[in-house]
């Protein structure tokens, strides 16, 4: 059963969010504007707000995201990458995904990844669990990446249990690990994986359905 359009009323707010991500994430903003931003992404994700906006609209199943898939990009190297980021953002006119820095002194990363491996359609919860960045060999997914920038450096107030905050401290020491460690078009690596994740939810073709049908709704 869809959402009345009552019920659809309260949704308005993630029209505005996803206008935001639309409008000054494509522009490559500063890294506050990102911080800030990431408490979106940690709603839509983490309180399941994007998909439940998609449902009350009357959309089936999940929406697709299109962005990198790094596991298909790094093949077996993954377990000797020292860092790896999806990317996937539009810097100032250059597409770049893929940054990998890998133990050895021989180049990694699959040379014949699957042709859909830059632009890989996942459904929206395929796409918040997938591999975002690797650090020393181990997975860090999108979701991971979205909250470790919410709660510690987009001022998201959290009221955690003891073992709630346990786990918190574990995801800020795993992720910063990657922050410094690659470059991307003048932009610290980290933030330009969250802005690549800000970008793909706003660009992909079913949020541009979605925003429509919300435009057409609230007028």
């Amino acid at each position: 059963m869809h959402a009345t359009g009552d019920s659809r009323a309260e949704f308005k707010p993630v029209m505005e969010d996803l206008e935001h991500l639309r409008a000054d994430w494509s522009k490559g903003p500063a890294d506050a504007v990102l911080r800030r931003g990431s408490v979106i992404l940690r709603g839509f994700f983490c309180d399941n707000l994007l998909q439940r906006t998609w449902r009350a609209f009357g959309f089936e199943r999940e929406p697709i995201i299109v962005g990198p898939n790094l596991e298909l990009l790094l093949g077996p190297d993954l377990a000797r990458a020292e860092v790896a980021l999806a990317g996937g953002a539009d810097a100032p006119g250059v597409y770049a995904a893929g940054f990998l820095v890998v133990q050895g002194n021989t180049a990694g990363g699959d040379p014949n990844p699957p042709a859909n491996a830059l632009e890989f359609p996942f459904r929206l919860g395929a796409y918040v669990g997938a591999t975002s960045a690797v650090v020393a060999g181990k997975p860090i997914t999108r979701l991971e990446v979205v909250k470790y920038f919410a709660n510690a450096k987009g001022g998201a107030h959290l009221h955690l249990s003891s073992r709630g905050r346990k786990r918190e401290e574990e995801l800020v020491k795993r992720v910063s690990r990657c922050e410094g460690r690659i470059l991307a078009f003048q932009r610290d690596g980290l933030y330009f994986e969250l802005m690549s994740i800000g970008q793909a939810v706003a660009k992909a073709p079913d949020m541009a359905k979605l925003f429509q049908a919300m435009k057409t709704f609230f007028g």
